[in-house]
């Protein structure tokens, strides 16, 4: 079976879709133990780590440099999932992005921008949902996007607000 088709295959299969959202929830989890390590502005870490020490600055650098390996790591397997595709000259869909030159640095700038935004609590869709459109993406696919990325950002948050007992019942 060539690498085509396994790729169609596993695109084609919702049950072989299973590795990618395992992914996110990795991230998801290793978000939690960072904010359960650090702690938030109202309560302790469960580490007793001091807030804006060496230990707490360190965590929140790893954190990063996680965030950024793993994006890193996404972006490379698309790369390689739309090489395969093009090289057969098939399986590319309507609209999708290619992770090449321009629109590139336009959704890793808008995605930082829109992750910023998101952080604050002002809803990142503002910035994605225009962005994902603006580079050619149809409005059904942004719009399904932008409820996947809801559900884990939603997710993240009632877990951590749980845990630190702050969620209002």
């Amino acid at each position: 079976m060539s690498k085509l088709q396994r790729l169609e295959e596993r695109e084609s299969s919702d049950l072989k879709q299973w590795p990618h959202h395992m992914k996110a929830f990795f991230i998801v989890g290793v978000s939690y133990l960072t904010s359960l390590a650090r702690g938030t502005p109202s309560t302790e870490s469960i580490f007793e780590i001091d807030k804006c020490s060496t230990v707490d600055w360190g965590i929140f650098l790893l954190y990063i440099f996680f965030a950024v390996a793993m994006i890193y790591k996404a972006v490379r397997q698309v790369q390689k999932e739309q090489d395969i595709k093009k090289q057969a000259g098939r399986g590319l869909a309507e609209g999708e992005i290619q992770f090449k030159g321009r629109k590139f640095y336009v959704l890793m700038c808008g995605s930082f921008i829109g992750g910023i935004v998101g952080a604050l609590g002002l809803g990142g869709g503002v910035i994605f949902n225009p962005l994902l459109i603006s580079l050619g993406v149809p409005p059904t696919v942004t719009t399904a996007t932008s409820m996947y990325m809801i559900m884990y950002s939603a997710g993240s948050s009632t877990a951590i607000y749980l845990t630190f007992g702050n969620l209002n019942a």
